[in-house]
């Protein structure tokens, strides 16, 4: 009797040590890639809708508020590409406009001079570096 308790006893605590070995679940990366518009925008110190101060000289971005939703996204990574070049930025804020970007100014002057006004981007969401 004994020995079948101490058996049924490391059998659950096996079972246990292997439940709380398992990995927790990743949380998924959306691979969506997202084509719009891109226009600049001076934060000059103001605050994004993420509730940081943003500065022009930061690789900050607002993203599409339909994507950006209650700011799920921010602080998040995205690489923008247009013109031949991609550009990893920051989310920081939202735009209107569907697939819409809105750079702050150094940002948009990796891509084109300000006075463009606006380009063709795609985007999508990437790791962090850190």
């Amino acid at each position: 009797m004994f020995s079948r308790a101490l058996i049924l006893v490391a059998g659950m605590l096996a079972m246990a040590a292997a439940v709380s070995a398992a990995p927790a679940p990743l949380k998924r990366q959306d691979t969506t890639v997202y084509n719009g518009q891109a226009s600049y925008t001076e934060f000059n110190g103001g605050y994004g809708n993420c509730g940081s101060q943003v500065q022009n000289s930061e690789a900050a971005v607002g993203i599409d508020r339909n994507v950006y939703g209650n700011g799920d996204h921010c602080f998040q990574f995205i690489e923008i590409t247009a013109r031949g070049k991609t550009v990893r930025a920051q989310v920081v804020d939202s735009t209107d406009g569907d697939g819409a970007l809105n750079l702050s100014t150094s940002l948009f002057e990796q891509f084109a001079p300000l006075d463009a006004g606006v380009f063709d981007a795609s985007w999508q969401f990437v790791q962090s570096d850190n």
